[in-house]
């Protein structure tokens, strides 16, 4: 099965070739001449997978990723402008669409603020204006929402206190119906059986025919049973986007490092009919069920395990486990099972190799749809600088 391009690789990449040679040659000349500390950093991925679907078809695809973040400080002012190229950002999971509504093609500057500490001669009362994006806990329901943002901080002994007015662009659409955002954040310090304390409110309103309003509220704390780290986060939306009127999620993860000597987590989640993420998701480790399947989480209930087990300072071997799963009400609702390992091999000091094979069941909430299991075998090299 041929996947249709979302764009001319060959004319965007003549297009981006120039305007990175633009760009090094502007940076060649302006860097040495900033008076203040710089600092570039990144990463490189390149994805070659192949999926299996389970109405048993064949999709063969490759996906590499440049990432650059340039980092300019002097004294209470920091400017921060992160770079990204990506073949295919619709391709695992979209990792560069954002509240900024970039969709398809190759993406260039993602994200880029300034940050002005202590204002006005005030202690811990800072400002962060620009582009980018804001989440709350595990981004279950709020992941990376903004755009064209102020934000309002401040930070005292007992709490971080944070104020974001934003807008979010609709490319290509009437500037009119752009979103207008407003989000609250506080994390409270102190209190001594919680370890984190966490609270988002936020609200999104849109005019036009879509009115595609939206209020989200968050609370994520975690907290110290023994040796067993607990962590809670549960979330509301109310929306009028399409059919529903918005639902809730609850994540409970478990931490069982201390007992066992390395890393192990059990994790559940649960949302009721009305839940939808309109506020975006992206949240676990199941490569199958969640990223390609089970994208609406609409009354669902999962409970899977994870962890990771390093042999030497080479070889880390990582897996996932879906042990249960349901979408609906009936009592065959089933979501099936789900099995993810990955190798990973340093191959030097930040890069490695790394090797996944995932294997999904489907349940019987699927059958209507195709029930062959579907597989995915991808082979990812990483390097971070």
């Amino acid at each position: 099965m041929k996947q249709t391009p979302l764009y001319s690789k060959e004319g965007e990449m003549k297009k981006f070739s120039v305007i990175l040679i633009a760009i090094a040659f502007v940076a060649s000349m302006v860097v040495p001449a900033v008076a203040g500390d710089v600092s570039i950093s990144g990463s490189y991925v390149f994805d070659a997978q192949s999926k299996v679907s389970r109405n048993d078809t064949t999709l063969a695809e490759y996906d590499d990723d440049l990432d650059l973040t340039l980092v300019v400080s002097k004294g209470d002012v920091k400017a921060t402008v992160k770079l990204e190229v990506t073949d295919d950002q619709g391709w695992d999971g979209g990792d560069i669409v954002n509240a900024t509504g970039t969709a398809g093609g190759v993406q260039l500057v993602n994200d880029y603020y300034v940050e002005v500490a202590n204002v006005g001669g005030v202690d811990g009362l800072g400002l962060k204006i620009g582009q980018y994006g804001v989440s709350h806990g595990t981004a279950i329901g709020f992941d990376s929402q903004g755009g064209h943002n102020l934000g309002i901080l401040y930070s005292m002994e007992q709490a971080d206190l944070a104020l974001y007015i934003g807008k979010e662009d609709e490319e290509g659409a009437d500037p009119e119906t752009d979103r207008d955002l407003l989000t609250l954040q506080a994390s409270l310090k102190g209190i001594d059986v919680l370890t984190k304390a966490n609270l988002t409110y936020a609200s999104r309103t849109e005019e036009g025919a879509a009115n595609e309003d939206a209020t989200f509220l968050g609370i994520d704390v975690a907290f110290d049973a023994g040796p067993v780290p607990i962590s809670i986060e549960y979330d509301s939306i109310a929306t009028d986007v399409a059919a529903t009127d918005g639902g809730t999620a609850l994540h409970v993860g478990i931490q069982f490092d201390e007992l066992v000597g390395g890393d192990l987590n059990l994790t559940y989640v649960s949302t009721n009919e009305e839940w939808g993420t309109v506020f975006g998701s992206d949240w676990d480790p199941l490569m199958n069920v969640t990223t390609y399947e089970n994208q609406g989480f609409l009354e669902t209930t999962l409970i899977w395990i994870d962890g990771s087990y390093k042999i030497d300072d080479k070889i880390t071997l990582k897996a996932a486990a879906l042990l249960m799963g349901t979408r609906g009400s009936a009592a065959d609702d089933s979501v099936g099972t789900e099995f993810d390992i990955h190798g990973v091999y340093a191959l030097s000091e930040g890069t490695s190799l790394t090797a996944t094979y995932s294997s999904w069941a489907p349940g019987d909430y699927y059958t209507s749809t195709g029930d062959e299991t579907s597989t995915i075998t991808r082979l990812r090299l990483k390097s971070v600088f």
